[in-house]
């Protein structure tokens, strides 16, 4: 991103001058008393659990106190005769499950550990585990090139589960810090900016809230005068300083921090981000056929995925 196209606002920027260490989750508004009752939902394959995604959600479940649940399904459709699992099957998974939950026992023995082991359609079965108070997490290993599949069944999950989804990077060198949520104006963006709040007060983190503006499309291949722009400008920056306030109003302990960035929105997430110890974004979830398809913004990050990602949906 250019830096002539990056807009800090220095109200917005500055950190809440009442931050105080971080409360009790007894302490805390509603929402985020919820973040400490939020379990994690470990999704595993048949190979076994990925690396990452298996480490970002035993560091979750443990700083939220709630038991770390590893699923695996076994779905009919993967075998060639289609058959329902048979008994041998179910009790290899279930092996899989409790080696695996073994094995995380040895280092986390304060963790509580159940598996769960279904038969049917993987999505469908994952799918009725998912609920507001639980988080789905699954890995997303890079492809060719550094792209996620944009099939992949957690950026699938993510436009359909009733609850929130994180999607877990391969771990890389950067050092990261803080918690990002990026806001335009909508309740779906301010539900998920409210989430990351929480998220942020109970591990005690940095929230830093982004709003990313353009000139409307059809204005873009058209000169523009300075007077519209800054309005544009000014009503963007509104928009952040609005979300700031509201989350410091909601959070009077946690330290919140603004930034305005000019810029394509998908690729000044994803650069921000770089650094970012989770990124929470919202997408408008739907009923029916409508579910199936992830806003392009989050749909974007995941497939780009510049950090442990939580889509936050708001169910319509």
């Amino acid at each position: 991103m250019n830096s002539h196209a990056r807009h800090r606002f220095s109200r917005s920027q500055s950190m809440n001058p009442s931050a105080q260490s971080t409360p009790s989750a007894s302490q805390l508004p509603a929402a985020a008393s919820r973040a400490a009752d939020r379990s994690a939902v470990l999704c595993i394959g048949e190979y076994g659990a990925d690396d990452a995604a298996a480490a970002w959600a035993v560091e979750y479940a443990s700083a939220h106190d709630q038991t770390l649940t590893l699923v695996h399904v076994i779905d009919p459709q993967t075998n060639d005769d289609a058959h329902p699992a048979t008994q041998a099957e179910v009790g290899a998974a279930t092996e899989l499950l409790e080696t695996t939950a073994d094995h995380i026992r040895f280092t986390n023995r304060a963790l509580d550990i159940v598996v769960h082991v279904s038969n049917g359609n993987v999505h469908d079965e994952i799918l009725r585990l998912s609920a507001p108070e639980t988080l789905l997490v699954f890995g997303a290993p890079a492809g060719p090139g550094g792209s996620r599949a944009r099939n992949s069944l957690g950026i699938t999950l993510a436009s359909t589960a009733y609850g929130p989804v994180a999607v877990i990077p391969a771990p890389d060198a950067q050092a990261r810090q803080g918690v990002m949520a990026a806001v335009d104006g909508t309740e779906t963006a301010m539900t998920a900016a409210l989430f990351a709040a929480s998220e942020a007060a109970l591990l005690g983190l940095e929230l830093r809230v982004i709003s990313v503006w353009r000139e409307p499309p059809i204005w873009q291949e058209t000169f523009i005068d300075s007077r519209t722009r800054n309005e544009l400008e000014r009503g963007n920056r509104a928009v952040l300083n609005a979300a700031v306030d509201r989350l410091r109003l909601a959070f009077p302990s946690l330290a919140v921090t603004g930034l305005l960035c000019h810029a394509d929105t998908v690729e000044a997430l994803v650069s921000e981000a770089q650094s970012a110890s989770l990124l929470v974004v919202g997408s408008r979830q739907n009923h029916g056929l409508r579910r199936l398809l992830l806003g392009s913004t989050s749909h974007g990050i995941l497939t780009s995925l510049p950090a442990p990602t939580i889509v936050v949906g708001n169910v319509t």
